[in-house]
């Protein structure tokens, strides 16, 4: 309210009498008298002398003109710096190490072909050290697995699966229908507990009743395959996102477990209580409008959604 009088004061100034001012701002000659009322009721002083056909600036009106100036540009700066952060700024971005190592690339060169002069930084970790950065207010949101409790706004965006995988010349693949309990004394390379992947496979592995012995274990995927390629022995269970590479080039197997099937949604997490830049909007908006292109063409094995 005060900006708005401040700027009708302006006004008057400029133009030299109530009417004037009233028709260059398209408002009533009553409307600008009463602002101009209440602020010299606000001030406690005439801000004016009133001649019958002019109007001319008090001691305190020329103090509150160069007063007003000073804060109609202060506030149309600050404005511009505001909006400036909004529509520039720093995106901060929590991805998991599927999305790190694979999906992140294609949105960030989607993303710097719109907003060039954006700056975007990544932090590509397990889950669960990401939803302790979101929930500290450090990133703006996450690209991950779904994560518990009501803090959160998620929306799923990717659709992956998880495999268990041998070395191409493993004895396990020359035997059909293997279930999960053939499999259970068999050696097993996992990600560290806090993954995402871990953590499902520990959640099928106990529904079951089942206990499976862990001789790898790391949290750097290329850390388990290379394992396997080097001759260890034994069940890699892995995202399929990270692996299709290896698994095309024949390096690797796919070990079919007919009673086990893990499918991974990945999500944009974002936390309730935390404002996303107009910025950051944009770029989880480039990440929708690719899920939707990818579900237009067919994704294979993982699919966006």
């Amino acid at each position: 309210m005060l900006e708005h009088r401040l700027r009708i004061f302006l006004a008057v100034c400029e133009y030299g009498t109530m009417t004037a001012a009233a028709e260059a701002l398209f408002m009533t000659q009553s409307a600008v008298s009463q602002a101009i009322a209440a602020l010299e009721e606000y001030y406690g002083t005439a801000l004016f002398d009133r001649f019958p056909r002019k109007l001319t600036l008090t001691e305190a009106g020329h103090a509150l003109k160069a007063a007003a100036q000073d804060i109609i540009r202060l506030i149309g700066e600050t404005d511009a710096l505001i909006k400036n952060v909004e529509a520039g700024g720093t995106v901060r971005i929590g991805a998991n190490l599927s999305v790190g190592k694979v999906l992140i690339h294609d949105y960030l060169s989607e993303f710097r072909n719109v907003y060039p002069d954006a700056d975007v930084q990544v932090i590509a970790a397990r889950g669960s050290q990401l939803l302790e950065m979101l929930d500290r207010g450090e990133l703006d949101f996450l690209l991950m697995e779904k994560a518990d409790g009501d803090d959160y706004i998620q929306e799923p965006f990717y659709q992956d699966r998880i495999v268990m995988v041998v070395r191409s010349d493993d004895p396990l693949l020359k035997r059909k229908k293997l279930t999960l309990s053939d499999v259970e004394d068999e050696p097993f390379f996992l990600r560290e507990k806090g993954a995402g992947v871990r953590e499902q496979f520990d959640h099928l592995c106990q529904a079951q009743g089942i206990r499976v012995n862990t001789v790898w274990g790391s949290s750097s995927t290329s850390i388990l395959v290379n394992a396997l390629l080097h001759g260890e022995r034994g069940i890699a269970v892995l995202p399929y996102l990270l692996v299709q590479d290896e698994l095309a080039e024949g390096k690797i197997i796919e070990l079919p477990i007919s009673d086990v099937r893990l499918d991974r949604t990945l999500y944009i997490i974002r936390h309730r209580s935390k404002h996303v830049s107009k910025t950051a909007h944009a770029f989880i908006d480039i990440v929708r409008n690719m899920a939707v292109s990818s579900r237009k063409r067919g994704a294979g094995n993982g699919k966006d959604l």
